[in-house]
């Protein structure tokens, strides 16, 4: 039932909206996407088993992240594992499992492989949205970033 009026309720709600609009729109877009990593920010100040982790850090030094996760929550393994993790992990190496539908969970499978858009491994980048709106669109993205994104998170 939920899964029906929420669905429902998305449609009607982007129908009619650019993707600018529905961005930028109070209580979607932008603005869930701070209050949700404010949530996360803040409860990781009094709770030390939360670790935030930025997908940029983990694009950069991809070993190093993997491993100060699995110290945090106790793993423990050899560089050659962790390298291991990593090399699978790769945008290639996920682009082509998807692709071969590796994953037994539709989740993680496009819906259609003729469709570009329909995978979930699209870019590996950091910041592709910005390919999506123009200047002055990104100049108001990011000052509402600036103005309500805790800035313990980085930035």
């Amino acid at each position: 039932h939920q899964k029906h009026r929420r669905a429902h309720r998305r449609d009607n709600i982007t129908r009619d909206l650019d993707l600018f609009s529905f961005a930028t729109r109070p209580g979607y877009g932008i603005h869930t996407a701070i209050a949700f990593l404010n949530h996360w920010a803040a409860f990781a100040k009094s709770n030390p088993r939360i670790l935030i982790v930025r997908y940029e850090d983990l694009l950069k030094e991809p070993v190093i992240g993997l491993k100060r996760i699995t110290d945090h929550f106790g793993g423990d393994f050899t560089a050659e594992e962790l390298q291991d993790a990593v090399d699978f992990g790769k945008f290639e190496n996920l682009k082509r499992l998807e692709k071969e539908r590796y994953f037994a969970d539709t989740h993680l499978q496009a819906s259609d492989n003729a469709d570009p858009q329909s995978f979930k491994v699209r870019s590996g980048q950091s910041g592709g949205y910005k390919q999506q709106f123009t200047h002055a669109q990104l100049k108001e993205i990011d000052e509402a970033t600036r103005q309500g994104l805790d800035p313990s998170l980085g930035y």
